[in-house]
């Protein structure tokens, strides 16, 4: 599934097709694949927007880590990562990973996945971003 997004509503519409997705779901790892620019933080500002977050979503670049509370369906936390400056998975430990990845009504967003990719779970929904233009992004969703 492929979507053009070149505005603000095209971009709301991908991230209800997400959680319309995972409406069921009780725990839910989303992998951000993309180039510096490329859009996938201003998603995880439209999802955590959707998801009724009041805070300032702004890339965890430095703090990796960043938890928010929400009160979607069986969601009650959403994780966004950027595991940019970990070497790979092993460091992972440090950030309650598994223990993240075990309890229920968890959506982790990761930015940059293909550092930690031994580490995702199998059933982790991939979207991959392409910047088209200045103002156009395309996001695929990898089966």
């Amino acid at each position: 599934m492929k979507f053009i997004c070149d505005t603000e509503d095209k971009l709301d519409e991908v991230v209800q097709n997400l959680l319309e997705r995972i409406k069921e779901e009780d725990n839910v790892v989303v992998a951000l694949y993309g180039d510096l620019g490329s859009g996938k933080t201003t998603f995880t500002k439209h999802l955590a927007k959707q998801l009724q977050v009041s805070e300032v979503i702004t890339s965890p670049t430095f703090v990796i880590q960043k938890r928010f509370n929400v009160n979607f369906n069986n969601f009650t936390n959403l994780y966004h990562l950027d595991v940019y400056r970990l070497k790979d998975e092993s460091e992972l430990s440090t950030l309650n990973w598994n223990e993240i990845l075990s309890q229920k009504g968890n959506l982790i967003v990761i930015e940059w996945p293909e550092i930690i990719e031994k580490a995702l779970p199998k059933n982790t929904i991939k979207l991959n971003f392409t910047t088209v233009d200045e103002s156009t992004r395309k996001i695929e969703v990898v089966e």
